[in-house]
């Protein structure tokens, strides 16, 4: 894997190219960081490659340069409302061709077997990376609270839902 760190953007489909990998670019929004250019890369440079490989290179865009197939991350945050008693939290995303995965909370948060139960006021934040268009939903004790929409780099579509 050549190095590619600090280099244009308009130049890694150059140099990756003709070694037959797939690069996707990772968008993300680092204050101060130089624009259109490679901020990091995965996998990092000298690491032995193959073809049809997945070469994920981050990039904070200006907007002026086209990043074909780009991944945008998001955070989503959630606290649990007030309650008596603690409650089971689920985050699904839904992506561009309605799949359904639950990013919250994952076999390693599971206590005995169940899923982990939150405090009021407790907060969880998920950083997830998708592309083109998403939907994350939150549930609380298995019913729909929360949606929020995302497409393209617009600010999310919220939408609570069942009155929280």
């Amino acid at each position: 894997m050549p190095d590619i760190v600090g280099k244009p953007v308009q130049g890694v489909l150059r140099i990756l190219s003709p070694m037959g990998v797939l690069p996707v670019p990772k968008r993300v929004d680092t204050p101060g960081a130089a624009k259109d250019v490679v901020l990091e890369q995965e996998p990092v440079a000298g690491t032995l490659i193959y073809e049809g490989e997945t070469v994920f290179y981050y990039v904070r865009p200006s907007g002026d340069v086209s990043l074909p197939d780009a991944r945008r991350l998001v955070e989503v945050t959630y606290t649990v409302p007030q309650s008596l008693v603690p409650q089971e939290v689920r985050v699904d995303t839904i992506d561009r061709h309605a799949v359904r995965q639950t990013v919250f909370p994952q076999m390693s948060d599971y206590v005995h077997g169940t899923p982990p139960k939150l405090v009021s006021g407790q907060s969880i934040t998920i950083p997830i990376w998708f592309f083109d268009e998403m939907t994350v939903e939150v549930f609380l004790d298995r019913v729909k609270v929360r949606s929020y929409y995302y497409k393209g780099d617009a600010e999310p579509v919220i939408t609570a839902h069942g009155g929280l």
